[in-house]
């Protein structure tokens, strides 16, 4: 079974926008994790009850922005114009096929929104209907926070006794770190793997010394970044412009694992 995005349900109800719950997880306020593909899917009524006649929407738009007041272009943004006009109060109540009204995808390039170095920030979701009126009618459906996560990196605490060196591999720096527990390096590189391909690469097995992988990427950029008052590295991906975190997590018991995120934040 391959994994999709998990969905955000939200019933929009015109009499209560501000009334905002995920109904795939318990009627609790939506929330996800930065950097993960998601989906959000709606439904619309009034006083509780679907509606089942929207002649006049021409498109829904669902927007994230920093507060409810931010006068700023959001942060994450998409309109469809695709609506399933014919969707029935048992299919909606059953979330049985077609399942919703309208839906929007949000790539991972698009979630990966800035925390500012927090575990989890309270942004603010709007939704809102253009009808095909004339002239058309900007309609509020829902109105109100929304929570984003940090990745897993920020749950754990990491070693104090982690230690980081560079090496060069084909005449470009890498990164390692070490595990204290055992002593070896493991290094974080982007790889050029041909035809445009961009590899980013974890050793996992540990190294006394630098591995000899393939050509690293030109114009790769390292930086340090603080998580649970320990540093962590990052490597920049240029093509896409999100960094990848490599850290060393303690999971308590003694045991250390090595976590690299490929996701990209």
């Amino acid at each position: 079974m391959p994994l999709t995005p998990l969905p955000i349900r939200l019933f929009c109800d015109l009499a209560s926008p501000s009334n905002l719950n995920d109904l795939n997880r318990n009627s609790q306020p939506p929330s996800f994790y930065r950097g993960d593909d998601i989906e959000i899917d709606i439904g619309l009524g009034e006083n509780g009850a679907l509606l089942t006649s929207l002649s006049n929407v021409a498109s829904v738009t669902a927007q994230i922005f920093a507060a409810e007041n931010d006068t700023n272009p959001p942060m994450v943004s998409g309109t469809t114009s695709t609506i399933n006009t014919a969707l029935t109060q048992t299919e909606w109540a059953n979330n049985t096929a077609p399942f919703y009204h309208a839906a929007f995808v949000f790539p991972n390039s698009q979630t990966a929104i800035s925390l500012g170095g927090a575990s989890s920030v309270n942004y603010w979701l709007r939704l809102t209907a253009q009808t095909s009126d004339s002239p058309s009618k900007n309609i509020t459906l829902l109105d109100g926070p929304i929570t984003v996560k940090d990745g897993p990196v920020s749950t754990f605490a990491v070693p104090s006794g982690a230690a980081y060196q560079s090496n060069a591999v084909g005449g470009q720096i890498v990164l390692q770190l070490l595990d204290s527990t055992t002593g070896l390096y493991h290094t974080l590189s982007l790889l050029n793997e041909g035809a445009g391909v961009l590899t980013l690469q974890l050793s996992d097995a540990g190294y006394a010394q630098v591995a000899s992988p393939p050509a690293v990427v030109v114009g790769a950029a390292f930086r340090g970044y603080i998580v649970n008052g320990q540093a962590v590295l990052q490597l920049l991906d240029n093509t896409t412009g999100l960094y990848h975190t490599l850290a060393i997590l303690d999971e308590g018991g003694g045991v250390l694992t090595l976590q690299l995120s490929d996701q990209g934040y």
